[in-house]
C-alpha cells in the first residue's frame, strides 16, 4: 500500500510538471508568434506610409501609428520611418523598389536596387540623369551589374526619352568592335516616330561605318535646314506660339548634334550636305546686312551734308547701340539717336550753309554718355524735317537727333 501511494505522488508530479512545462512552451511560442506578427504588421504599416511620398497621406499614416506628435516635421520624419523600418527588418528589392516615388528617399532607394544588381534601379536613374541629378554616375555600376539585356529592354520603352537616352548610354558603353550588340538592335530604332531617338540610333550607327544610318543623318539634317535661317524662323514660331518654348530648345539642339555628327564624317554626302547649308547660311547672313545698312542714317537722305557737318568723323557706336537679337540678327537700339557735334557751328553759319530749319522750339533733351549716365541739356531745337534735328545751346549746336542711326558708326565708313 505504501509503494503504491508512493508510486501515484510520483507519477502525479510528473504530469504536472509535463502540464507546466507544456504551457510555459505554448506561451512562450505565442508570444514570439504575436511579436513576430506585431513587427510584420508594423514594418508593412511603416512601408506603405512612405512609399506615396505625399505629405497628407503620409502624416495620416503617421497618425494611425501613433507616430505623428514624437517625430520632427517636414523631410526629417521620413528619414526617421526609414531608420524604424530598417530597424525592425532587412529591406528587400521590392521594399526599395516601393520607394521610388518618394523624392525624399528616391536617392536610397535607387541605391539600395544598385547594390543588390536590380535592373529597376536602370530606368529611374536614366530619368534623373536627364533632369541633372548628381548620381547619374551611377549607371556604369548597374551596367557592370546588370549587363546589357535590361537596358536593350528599355529601347522598346514608352518614353521617347528613355529610348534615346538608353541609346547614347550603350553607345558609350561599347566602343566599336565586332560583336557589339548595339548592331542589331538599333538598326529597327531608325524609324523610330521620335527625331531624338531616330538620330541617336542613326550618330550610333553611322559612326561605324553604317549607310544607312548616315542617310538617315542626312535627311535628318535637310529636314530640319530646309530654311537658311532656320532657328529665326523656329524662334518666330516660338514667339507666335506656334510652337512650344520647349520644341525650339530641342529643334535648336536637334540641329546642332546633327551638325557636328555629320562634320565627324569622313563621307563625301556628308560633307556636300555642310557645304551647301554654309553657303546658304553665307547668303543669309549677306542679305540681312544688306538690309540693316539700308535701314540706317546715310547719304541717301537729303539731310546727310548737315549731318557730316556738324559729325564729319564717324561717331561712337555706343550712340547707336547696336546689339545682336537672340534670332542672331543685327539688331540697333530704338531711336531716337542722339550723338554730340563735332563741329560746333554757330546759328548764323548754319543758316548760311543749310537754310533756316523748318521749325525752332525751346526744348530739354535726356543724353546718355557712353558709361550709360543720363543727364538733362535745355536748348533750342532746330527741326530740318523728320529725320534730324540739331539742339542749339547758346548759339552753337551741341547735339543731333535723328531717327535712324549712323551707318559709319554701326558698319564703319
Amino acid at each position: 500500500m505504501r509503494n503504491g501511494a508512493v508510486k501515484r505522488r510520483w507519477l502525479k508530479w510528473l504530469l504536472r510538471s509535463i502540464w507546466i512545462s507544456a504551457t510555459v512552451g505554448v506561451v512562450a511560442i505565442s508570444l514570439r508568434v504575436g511579436y513576430s506578427f506585431t513587427d510584420w504588421g508594423r514594418s508593412a504599416r511603416l512601408l506603405n506610409a512612405l512609399q506615396g511620398g505625399q505629405d497628407d497621406v503620409f502624416d495620416a499614416s503617421l497618425t494611425k501609428l501613433g507616430l505623428l506628435p514624437t517625430l520632427p516635421e517636414g523631410w526629417q520624419r521620413h528619414l526617421v520611418m526609414f531608420d524604424m523600418l530598417k530597424s525592425i527588418r532587412p529591406l528587400t528589392p521590392d521594399d526599395y523598389a516601393c520607394l521610388l516615388d518618394n523624392e525624399r528617399l528616391r536617392y536610397t532607394a535607387i541605391k539600395g536596387l544598385e547594390a543588390a544588381g536590380d535592373p529597376r534601379a536602370i530606368r529611374p536613374l536614366l530619368v534623373d540623369s536627364r533632369a541633372g541629378k548628381v548620381w547619374d554616375n551611377q549607371l556604369p555600376d548597374v551596367w557592370a551589374r546588370c549587363g546589357d539585356a535590361p537596358f536593350l529592354a528599355l529601347l522598346s520603352d514608352s518614353d521617347a526619352t528613355i529610348r534615346a537616352d538608353v541609346v547614347d548610354f550603350l553607345t558609350v558603353m561599347h566602343p566599336e568592335g565586332a560583336g557589339n550588340p548595339l548592331d542589331s538592335a538599333l538598326p529597327p530604332l531608325l524609324n523610330d516616330p521620335d527625331p531624338d531617338v531616330r538620330i541617336a540610333a542613326a550618330e550610333s550607327l553611322a559612326s561605324r561605318g553604317n549607310k544607312a544610318a548616315l542617310s538617315v543623318l542626312i535627311a535628318e539634317f535637310r529636314r530640319l535646314a530646309q530654311d537658311e535661317s532656320q532657328e529665326d524662323v523656329w524662334l518666330t514660331q516660338a514667339r507666335r506660339g506656334q510652337i512650344a518654348a520647349a520644341e525650339f530648345v530641342a529643334r535648336r539642339d536637334r540641329f546642332a548634334r546633327l551638325f557636328w555628327a555629320l562634320r565627324a564624317m569622313d563621307d563625301p554626302a556628308a560633307s556636300q550636305t555642310l557645304r551647301i547649308h554654309s553657303q546658304r547660311q553665307a547668303e543669309t547672313a549677306k542679305r540681312q546686312h544688306a538690309e540693316a545698312l539700308a535701314a540706317t542714317f546715310g547719304p541717301e537722305d537729303g539731310n546727310w551734308l548737315l549731318y557730316v557737318f556738324l559729325a564729319p568723323q564717324s561717331p561712337h557706336s555706343g550712340h547707336c547701340r547696336p546689339s545682336i537679337t537672340p534670332e542672331r540678327e543685327l539688331a540697333i537700339g530704338p531711336p531716337p539717336y542722339i550723338v554730340p557735334v563735332q563741329n560746333k557751328s554757330s546759328s548764323e553759319n548754319l543758316r548760311s550753309e543749310f537754310g533756316a530749319p523748318a521749325h525752332e522750339s525751346p526744348s530739354v533733351w535726356e543724353i546718355t554718355d557712353l558709361e550709360g549716365n543720363k543727364s538733362k541739356i535745355t536748348g533750342i531745337a532746330w527741326s530740318y524735317g523728320d529725320q534730324l534735328e540739331v539742339l542749339m545751346v547758346d548759339g552753337r549746336a551741341e547735339y543731333i537727333k535723328t531717327t535712324t542711326p549712323d551707318r559709319r558708326a554701326v558698319f564703319g565708313g
